[in-house]
């Protein structure tokens, strides 16, 4: 559900009079998921201490904890499989799928689609791009819900093999079966209810609703589902239209669209990409600017428009944007500090700023907890363009070709590259 309205946060950053010393970055909000983490390591010990049969000695810690630790991502990755499931079945083309936030254990790529395993077990994502058939109510509400069908599928099942197989009662009374059992169900009773009643949370960095409230906000807008189906069928193959076709034919259809869809935001920001990319830096920017001004105060697509700018700034280098840039990136910061994507971008906008410390803050800390490739070719061609100013040109050298490892076409790295090797001759 849009909200309407520029938020408190934006408003806010709204009565910031341009200064030569804008703050680098609001902070993150606190988050205090890891202590409820090792409260839910700690919890099964408690319990199962009152039981004196089952001695447990300081050396077993380990091994206890490493086991929660594993029960955990089985629960986060269960749930995060029932959307998964249902998503195709509903008729998603999925292309990402996530358990665990923070570091990246393991990633890779399978049929369109990459999957991500990181190190934290606190939440998850399964993304997919959307279909006619999954535009229906029923689709739609079963992917949403999906998590917790799988979850508790799996948890009946597990139930049944356990309670009424022959081991049930050799597993309980073995100190590290206990503490399975024990932590399976707390940590299955906390990710149900959690899913289950309507909240925001973090996933991947950004503020998203939970499945419930997922499910509301979908139910509260069905009636937009079938212009929706419209918009998708309307613009079926414009991706690819984009990318192959004749630009003053990708303009005249593109313009076409957004006269049978003027409410389309989606629309607006691919018209507006076509124009940079045509060259027409100032038009899209004056015209972009005047529909903040005149229409659009949503402040969600208020903060895409902004970074739209922003980034044409890094694209395109832009110095004579730099003074607007670094006021855009920081309002959409401030109206969104939980956004991995934003600090990127605002880390970036500090590094052609020179104010290369702060820059340098924001840049590792997408690096540390995206598992976007676009954020991450951003960080490190930015990280090594402060790294060849700071004459540490092996690095400066390394982070490149990480940069360009990660295969999107992002212009800002041959402009950086060719300005890191200027610096370094020798390299």
């Amino acid at each position: 559900m849009i909200s309407y309205g520029k938020s408190p946060n934006m408003r806010e950053a709204e009565k910031i009079s341009p200064s030569p010393l804008t703050p680098a970055a609001p902070p993150r909000k606190p988050s205090s998921r890891g202590a409820w983490l090792v409260l839910y390591l700690i919890l099964p010990l408690a319990v199962q201490s009152t039981d004196s049969a089952l001695s447990v000695t300081f050396g077993d810690l380990p091994g206890f904890f490493l086991l929660g630790y594993s029960i955990m991502h089985l629960i986060v990755g269960v749930h995060e499989v029932g959307h998964l499931v249902a998503g195709k079945f509903a008729g998603f083309l999925v292309q990402a799928f996530r358990v665990g936030s923070g570091p990246t254990i393991f990633q890779f790529k399978h049929h369109q689609c990459e999957y991500t395993w990181c190190l934290v077990p606190t939440e998850g994502f399964v993304k997919g791009a959307p279909t006619e058939r999954s535009l229906g109510l029923g689709s739609q509400t079963a992917f949403h819900l999906g998590g917790i069908a799988g979850e508790l599928l799996c948890a009946a099942v597990v139930w049944l093999i356990v309670h009424f197989g022959p081991t049930w009662t050799a597993v309980w009374h073995l100190p590290y079966g206990r503490y399975a059992i024990l932590t399976a169900g707390i940590y299955f009773v906390v990710t149900v209810v959690g899913s289950s009643q309507p909240a925001k949370g973090r996933v991947g960095g950004e503020s998203s609703p939970n499945d419930a409230l997922q499910v509301i906000q979908l139910w509260s807008e069905r009636g937009a589902l079938e212009e929706k189906r419209q918009i998708l069928r309307d613009t079926q193959g414009l991706n690819e239209f984009v990318l192959g076709g004749d630009p003053i034919e990708v303009e005249a259809r593109l313009r076409s669209l957004i006269e049978r869809h003027p409410d389309n935001l989606h629309l607006k920001i691919i018209s507006f990409q076509q124009q940079i990319k045509r060259g027409d830096l100032d038009g899209a920017k004056a015209e972009i600017e005047s529909l903040l001004r005149t229409k659009e105060d949503r402040y969600e697509n208020r903060a895409k428009l902004l970074d739209l700018l922003v980034t044409a700034t890094l694209d395109y280098g832009r110095n004579d944007w730099l003074p607007a840039a670094d006021n855009w990136s920081y309002e959409v910061l401030l109206a969104f500090p939980d956004s991995i994507t934003l600090r990127g971008s605002r880390g970036s906008i500090l590094a052609e700023l020179g104010r290369n410390a702060e820059a340098r803050d924001l840049l590792c800390d997408v690096l540390t907890y995206t598992a976007n490739p676009v954020d991450k070719a951003y960080s490190q061609i930015y990280l090594a363009w402060l790294d060849a100013q700071e004459g540490k040109t092996m690095s400066a050298l390394g982070r490149v070709k990480k940069a360009k490892s990660f295969g999107v076409e992002i212009r800002a790295i041959p402009r950086l590259e060719q300005k890191i090797r200027d610096l370094v001759p020798s390299s």
